[in-house]
């Protein structure tokens, strides 16, 4: 039974004070609250001339969203440089140190801001791995929303997925800091701002988002089907653009005169999942035919993550048939729009796609869903995945190898910028530590956040402590072992998820 719908209806515009046509600066304001599970996003990347990608994610909550009620605001940067250089950050930061405006984008997530009014924008990362940005988006198309941006979910529809384009295309000016070097760029940009009362799985099976900025077009596609417990219900947005910011052609729903086609499988190395390479999507309405086709050129970046997830959170994915992965691609598109009496208008040029997909396949037909059901209970709406209550065991002090009585390392005090690695790849962390005697405290700061040193023990030996963090929004304890030759620093964090490694310098 279908339960997806769009919030389409002359009387939804009416009663949410939405304007059919225009979008107003409040819609790119905070729209969610801080109720458990709920999230929000704001959503930027630039196309710099000189080969550069910028994507940037500033968030209320992490995708996979909060047990618990309140912000906890996260923080993503990925920087693709044309000499193959690139970093990768996240970062939870603290509530008190965040903002967000109803008014209209307004957005602080610690250090880094996202500000602007629909028409421009600006850009500020400071220093994430060496990199800094300050940049100037300027709008040259129209925002663009499909109906109210809402879909709703749910027997009674009580659950709900947004998308609000605000930047469907503009130009992108500022400078790029790189390892103290700073120079001026240009380029082109996107923003886009989404909210939702719960986790994509929720909602969707799978979702194809691209978009096409050439020769004086501005193509967008986003389309979605959602999950089995929703109906497989497909969701065909759709709108061109001219040079002005006319729009040419949109759709917003599946009708008699949508017909999409996805075949040319192929395997993708990075997740395992078999992929469509070519997509075919037609509308015909009022005499109009349009054909958009899309060709797959080249990977471009993607992950599992599923693979990337700790134990605890694979075993929920896996108790409801789930695999989330996520990769973009480059590929040729083809616009064709043939009106009755007037030659055809076409297009076409390299864009961009990513392809979105919650569970075990890519769902190609939404008539065909056959694995989501097969391998899968059906996922409710509420309450959130169980691993979100689940208990996580600390390990509390415990016996040290460092004896008390050993000689003291003083020379431990102090500041230490680290390294660490394990399952989710490399990150930062810094230690603050404070020596008294053969006693340690101080504090570890990971993702931007202070975990307090609980108890430690420290001898020239090598030193051994316990600290407080958070491991899925649960408290748990951290024990950390190390040694230090001189001004460095190395050793290990063991988490319940799994242990991670550590090197750093004096900071």
């Amino acid at each position: 039974m279908a339960n997806a719908r769009m919030r389409n209806k002359a009387e939804d515009f009416e009663r949410m004070g939405i304007d059919q046509k225009i979008v107003a600066p409040w819609e790119d304001g905070k729209r969610n609250g801080a109720q458990p599970g709920w999230i929000e996003w704001w959503y930027f990347d630039a196309d710099l001339d000189d080969g550069t990608k910028v994507n940037l994610n500033f968030a209320t909550n992490p995708v996979i969203g909060s047990p618990e009620e309140g912000l906890h605001p996260f923080f993503y940067a990925n920087v693709q440089f044309p000499d193959g250089h690139e970093i990768n950050d996240f970062a939870f930061l603290d509530e008190a140190d965040c903002s967000f405006s109803e008014e209209r984008c307004d957005v602080k997530i610690g250090p880094h801001t996202f500000r602007g009014d629909l028409e421009t924008y600006q850009v500020h990362v400071e220093d994430v791995k060496g990199i800094s940005l300050d940049l100037v988006l300027k709008k040259t198309a129209t925002s663009w929303r499909p109906g109210t941006a809402y879909v709703d979910f749910g027997e009674d529809y009580e659950s709900y997925f947004t998308w609000l384009c605000a930047v469907p295309r503009g130009d992108v000016s500022g400078t790029l800091v790189r390892d103290g070097q700073t120079r001026q760029v240009r380029g082109r940009g996107y923003h886009d701002h989404q909210w939702a009362t719960g986790l994509l799985l929720n909602f969707w099976n799978r979702w194809l988002w691209g978009r096409q900025q050439s020769d004086g077009y501005t193509i967008l596609v986003f389309d979605s089907v959602s999950n089995d417990a929703t109906g497989n219900v497909r969701f065909p947005w759709f709108c061109v653009q001219d040079a002005q910011g006319n729009v040419v052609f949109d759709n917003v729903e599946m009708g008699p005169g949508v017909d999409i086609r996805m075949d040319g499988e192929f395997v993708l190395e990075q997740t395992g999942k078999t992929l469509p390479s070519h997509m075919v999507y037609r509308f015909e309405r009022d005499g109009v035919k349009v054909r958009y086709e899309l060709t797959e050129l080249r990977f471009l970046v993607g992950n599992d993550q599923y693979a990337m997830a700790p134990a605890a959170i694979q075993a929920a994915f896996r108790s409801v048939g789930a695999a989330p992965s996520i990769s973009r691609h480059a590929a040729i598109g083809k616009l064709t729009i043939e009106r009755p009496g007037e030659d055809p208008l076409v297009v076409e040029g390299e864009m961009h796609y990513e392809l979105s997909s919650q569970y075990r396949e890519f769902i190609v037909d939404p008539a065909d869903h056959v694995t989501e059901r097969d391998l899968a209970a059906k996922l409710p709406l509420v309450p959130q995945p169980e691993w979100f209550e689940a208990p996580v065991a600390t390990t509390g002090p415990a016996a040290s190898d460092i004896d008390e009585g050993g000689e003291p390392d003083p020379g431990l005090a102090g500041s230490w910028d680290c390294t660490f690695e394990g399952p989710m790849g490399k990150s930062n962390m810094k230690l603050v530590l404070e020596v008294d005697g053969t006693t340690l405290g101080g504090h570890m700061e990971i993702l931007r956040k202070k975990q307090p040193v609980q108890w430690g023990i420290v001898t020239a030996d090598g030193f051994e402590a316990t600290a407080l963090v958070k491991v899925a929004f649960r408290k748990a304890e951290a024990r950390i072992k190390g040694t230090r030759d001189g001004d460095s620093i190395r050793g290990t964090v063991e988490l319940p998820t799994g242990l991670v490694t550590f090197e750093g310098t004096r900071g």
